[in-house]
């Protein structure tokens, strides 16, 4: 039986992390699928190929990738308000986007193929700047594709250039990067999806089959889950969304079949939910995560549409 590899640092971790209520009881479910809405096409509230989620208290942002766009719904009703975007690489236009984030006033969308990151007013979707160009250097990319933020940074994995950078909300500038090249604990191998709490920062590998946790501050690799240590559940395949609660993280793959759930003090596997298919309740490719409110928003590349689950 393969066991859960737990390091010294991840020790202190779990001694200092909070008290939670662990995990749920055999008969509550970790995840239900609650609301189902898009389908493809290129028309209004329709969806080619979506990727990146973000949600506010009214609205919900789309990164609409197939039709280079992103699109905003009502949060509650799931009607569609506005769209944006259009292929290209000039301001306001995009090549194959990834994430989209916002925060009170901006949104901002990770232009994957032009290397940069675009900032939107949020009320009127206007262009207002953008960061990054390509290369190897501080605040470039090559590639840069999962996001979040806090109250004062901007997290953003730079998939080719296998790393984590973080920059100042309010400038833009670069403040911190870590990550190299490699297989081996606190390396990356094409990341993807990024998550951050008060304490830790997540990173979802597409190329290593795995995630890793870091200090937040440090920014010293803590932890990992990979399918050499994992005990139970479907193997990893192209890692792509997660997202983290008081209790749980959520870890989604281009490639897998559903959405996996681990303890987020001991990082032990709690279950899965979902199942390969078209209908609620079954997925296909999943991307980014978000989650709000209790509710888990994810975008499905295949099935061009997006699913909202109620997690604990």
């Amino acid at each position: 039986m393969r066991r859960l590899l737990v390091s010294t640092a991840m020790c202190c971790w779990i001694a200092a992390t909070w008290a939670v209520g662990g995990n749920p009881s055999p008969d509550e479910p970790l995840g239900k699928s609650i609301a189902v809405f898009g389908s493809q096409g290129n028309g209004k509230g329709q969806m080619q190929g979506p990727v990146g989620i973000s949600v506010d208290a009214d609205s919900i942002y789309i990164a609409d990738r197939g039709n280079d766009r992103v699109q905003v719904f009502d949060k509650r009703t799931h009607e569609f308000r506005a769209a944006f975007g259009s292929r290209g690489a000039g301001p306001g236009q995009f090549n194959r986007m990834n994430e989209v984030a916002v925060d009170e006033q901006h949104l901002y969308v990770t232009d994957r193929k032009n290397h940069r990151v675009q900032v939107f007013d949020k009320s009127t979707f206007a262009f207002l700047e953008q960061f990054g160009q390509p290369g190897r250097g501080a605040g470039q990319f090559d590639e840069p594709v999962g996001m979040f933020l806090d109250e004062d940074r901007i997290y953003i994995t730079d998939h080719e250039n296998h790393r984590v950078q973080i920059f100042d909300k309010k400038t833009r500038k670069n403040v911190a990067q870590f990550g190299e090249p490699g297989n081996e604990d606190g390396r990356f191998f094409k990341p993807t999806g990024i998550a951050v709490d008060e304490h830790h920062i997540y990173v979802a590998e597409w190329g290593n089959n795995r995630f890793q946790v870091f200090d937040k501050e440090t920014r010293k690799f803590v932890a990992k889950v990979d399918n050499y240590s994992k005990q139970q559940g479907e193997p990893f395949n192209r890692p792509h969304g997660i997202a983290v609660t008081e209790q749980h993280i959520y870890l989604g793959g281009v490639a897998n079949t559903c959405i996996q759930v681990f303890d987020k003090s001991t990082l032990e596997y709690a279950g899965a939910f979902g199942e390969a298919g078209t209908g609620p309740g079954q997925i296909q490719q999943l991307h980014g995560f978000h989650v709000y409110d209790h509710k888990l928003y994810t975008p499905e590349y295949s099935n061009h549409r997006l699913q909202v689950w109620q997690v604990k």
